[in-house]
């Protein structure tokens, strides 16, 4: 049986969830020698040496691997996007792949394929949050992922909680839905043995002593202005000095944050990073204190689940995937209330004891999650649909 991987997230030079969801799953897919793969993008990228580097530097160990590389060219990709919406050219013209499924990792699926197709759906937050979500995004999703719902041969999702809300807001049948949690490196990610391999990172960005570490886009639905509420509560309780450092992109409405930190006076207080290489990321989670992560609607959860393998304790929401997520190891919060989270933050800087324990029950609630475990449900997923 073969199998044909969209790519196209591989080339997301700022990765954030879904970006990371496609890359770990591919690689993943790729290492298991059990079926075929061609792995297939559109080129954004005119056929000019400095640009065709760029695209090789990243599909170039993809080549290596037991794959077939499609690419489609600079004017080819063009005529796709112009005319996808109303000329119906078949897929195949551009991508002239044999697989008997087409695996798409970011919501949507091209239209005029003639094979079975899955596509991962990692949330309903258009729906749910609109005032969340970037008004170009809601269109986007609004036009197309209905029709892709309807079109796809299966739809997989991250968590039980989003099967639920793609069945509440779109009306898709509960057996067309497939849960394929995503995983996490337990080989990357993993607690920290000798603090010396991340002092690099700590010097870096100016980091003494224990801190409070969010990592994610910095944007309305992260909550991230309740975490800075919750740290001025904390600040004024507890006698254990800490810092907060917030590790992500700048996102939809990022200076509502920024602001609040101004405004509270704590600017010596927080540390922002930016966007940061995976493994200095990984560097950063292996030294924090308490990982904070009151997001108000995740599809799934990457971030906390990092923090958890790397045996850091995790405060974290109690709504949409996150009680799936983190399970028994991390204390769960109203994430509209600074007080609860507050005495989360409190409760576990200021006790040694107790921040060992919740690390310890972390690690042993990242071990549910691996990526070969997803990998090895999506090939079940793909021999059911070759059976069919």
């Amino acid at each position: 049986m073969k199998i044909a991987l969209d790519a196209q997230l591989l080339f997301e030079e700022q990765k954030t969830g879904v970006g990371w969801n496609a890359t770990r799953l591919i690689e993943t897919l790729l290492d298991d020698g059990i079926y075929e793969y061609d792995l297939f993008y559109f080129s954004k990228h005119c056929p000019l040496k400095k640009k065709r580097e760029f695209e090789e530097n990243i599909i170039g160990p993809y080549k290596r691997k037991k794959c077939r590389v499609i690419r489609c060219g600079f004017v080819k990709s063009i005529i796709y996007r112009l005319t996808r919406r109303w000329l119906g050219i078949p897929f195949h013209f551009f991508i002239p792949t044999d697989a008997d499924v087409l695996q798409f990792f970011n919501f949507t699926i091209p239209q005029g394929i003639d094979a079975k197709t899955v596509t991962i759906v990692h949330d309903m937050a258009y729906k749910a949050i609109p005032e969340a979500v970037p008004k170009k995004t809601q269109m986007w999703l609004q036009n197309w992922l209905p029709r892709t719902c309807r079109q796809c041969s299966v739809i997989a999702t991250v968590s039980s909680f989003s099967k639920l809300e793609i069945m509440k807001y779109l009306g898709i049948e509960k057996n067309k839905i497939e849960v394929v949690y995503s995983g996490v490196d337990m080989d990357i990610y993993r607690p920290l043995i000798d603090r010396g391999v991340i002092q690099d990172v700590l010097d870096k960005y100016h980091i003494k002593g224990k801190y409070f570490l969010y990592v994610g886009t910095l944007e309305p639905r992260k909550n991230v202005t309740k975490i800075i509420e919750a740290y001025v509560e904390y600040k004024k309780r507890s006698p254990e000095p800490a810092i907060l450092v917030l590790v992500g992109k700048k996102g939809w409405m990022y200076d509502e944050i920024f602001r609040e930190i101004q405004d509270l006076g704590i600017e010596a207080d927080v540390i922002i990073t930016g966007y940061m290489k995976d493994e200095d990321k990984r560097k950063m989670i292996q030294g924090a204190s308490v990982f904070v992560f009151p997001s108000k609607y995740e599809g799934f959860g990457t971030p906390p689940l990092e923090a958890m393998a790397c045996g850091i304790p995790v405060i974290s929401s109690n709504v949409s995937s996150l009680p799936e997520v983190v399970g028994e190891g991390g204390i769960l919060v109203n994430p509209d209330s600074a007080r609860e989270i507050a005495d989360a933050m409190v409760y576990l800087m200021d006790n040694c004891d107790a921040r060992y324990d919740m690390g310890r029950r972390a690690l042993a609630q990242a071990q549910r999650f691996t990526w070969e475990k997803t990998a090895e449900r999506m090939r079940q997923i793909y021999k059911r649909l070759s059976e069919s």
